[in-house]
């Protein structure tokens, strides 16, 4: 499951739900009033709410500023850093009292009894902010959903 966002003029722009949430998360920090509360509160739901033109044009412009900078890729590195220093955590499924992991092998874990934490899913990523700064831009608005 994942977030699609609709451009009026019918393209589409996929995310992962993680992927999703961490790069409209960073657009929300990242590019002061120009979107409104609504739109940071309704933009991390799949309800259809509506990204005006010229917003989605001034988005645009400030991720386009921000890759520019350096700020992005000054993101990924922290976020990847934070994310390599996260511990361990128990494997959900040898977690499970009906799971006997002498009986069969856990396919999450394969054995270990522990994989990395679920934190480590949300991710942003250049490229995903590039793809996103040329849907705005082409989009003439767009719905997420």
């Amino acid at each position: 499951m994942g977030t699609i966002l609709y451009a009026e003029d019918g393209r589409r722009f996929r995310n992962t739900a993680w992927s999703w949430r961490s790069l409209w998360g960073f657009v929300a920090q990242h590019c002061d009033g120009i979107l409104s509360t609504r739109d940071v509160e309704q933009g991390m739901r799949n309800d259809g709410h509506l990204i005006a033109n010229d917003v989605a044009q001034n988005l645009a412009a400030c991720l386009e500023e921000l890759l520019d900078q350096g700020e992005v890729a000054r993101y990924e590195q922290f976020h990847q850093q934070y994310v390599e220093s996260l511990p361990l955590v128990q494997c959900w499924l040898c977690a499970q009292p009906d799971f006997d992991p002498a009986a069969e092998e856990c396919y999450v874990c394969h054995g270990d009894e522990v994989i990395p934490s679920p934190r480590a899913w949300y991710s942003l990523t250049e490229e995903n902010v590039r793809q996103f700064v040329t849907f705005c831009r082409k989009s003439g608005g767009f719905r997420i959903c």
